[in-house]
């Protein structure tokens, strides 16, 4: 890891997180005392087969979910402490979320399916497009900007998904299985795209993932198993 990592603050931090579950047949714990931090401009890989707690923590960090027990503090405000709406507000503004489904409008182009964020912060036409001219650039789709969802591939799909969890700027991308649906080859080059998006926009990127593919892009990789993280 880079000095310039090392040394930064961290934009996201969980403390002594746990989560259990109520089932009629009594507590399931899913997550056990987790510490995690990510500083900006870090790519972390967090590496866990299925049911392991991946998605939970994710949730959590995301301010999705509520931990049982612990803390989470979002660029220095302790979700705890906010309500829904401050909430679903810091979501928009700071964090980016992708998942393995690329969840697009089958009737909406590409570029209105990334505006989907900025009309909920109701910015106007002009910086919306302008926003996903960047974003569209970034992820090396300009030219499919006007072909609805059904036209793309898997892959493109996913930029396009990609794309619009980056168009509001966040400072926190969080990725569950981004990859899971697609062969290893698209697989591949997605990872790369997201090890150059770290570089050019220094946002802090945890992907939860058992694809082999995203640890040699990653600066950290943290594994979980039976909701303990491990670290190597």
């Amino acid at each position: 890891m880079s000095n310039q990592l090392a040394t930064a603050t961290a934009i996201l931090e969980a403390l002594n997180v746990s989560r259990i579950f109520r089932t009629p047949r009594g507590p399931l714990p899913i997550l056990h005392q987790v510490n995690l931090s990510l500083r900006p401009g870090e790519f972390v890989a967090l590496r866990g087969r299925s049911g392991s707690g991946k998605t939970t923590l994710l949730n959590i960090l995301g301010g999705l979910d509520d931990p049982t027990e612990g803390r989470v503090s979002v660029v220095g405000q302790p979700l705890e402490s906010l309500g829904d709406r401050a909430r679903a507000a810091l979501r928009r503004e700071q964090i980016g979320l992708l998942f393995q489904n690329a969840h697009l409008f089958p009737s909406l182009t590409a570029r209105e399916n990334i505006e989907i964020p900025l009309r909920l912060q109701h910015l106007n036409s002009k910086e919306r497009e302008e926003r996903s001219k960047e974003v569209l650039h970034l992820v090396g789709l300009s030219e499919r900007a006007e072909h609805r969802s059904l036209e793309l591939s898997g892959g493109e799909q996913q930029r396009v998904a990609l794309a619009r969890a980056l168009v509001h700027r966040p400072r926190i991308l969080l990725a569950d299985e981004p990859t899971g649906n697609l062969d290893s080859q698209t697989s591949l080059k997605i990872m790369q795209l997201f090890r150059m998006v770290v570089q050019q926009t220094n946002i802090a990127l945890l992907i939860a993932t058992h694809d082999a593919a995203v640890y040699n892009q990653a600066d950290r990789v943290i594994t979980i198993q039976d909701g303990h993280l491990l670290y190597s």
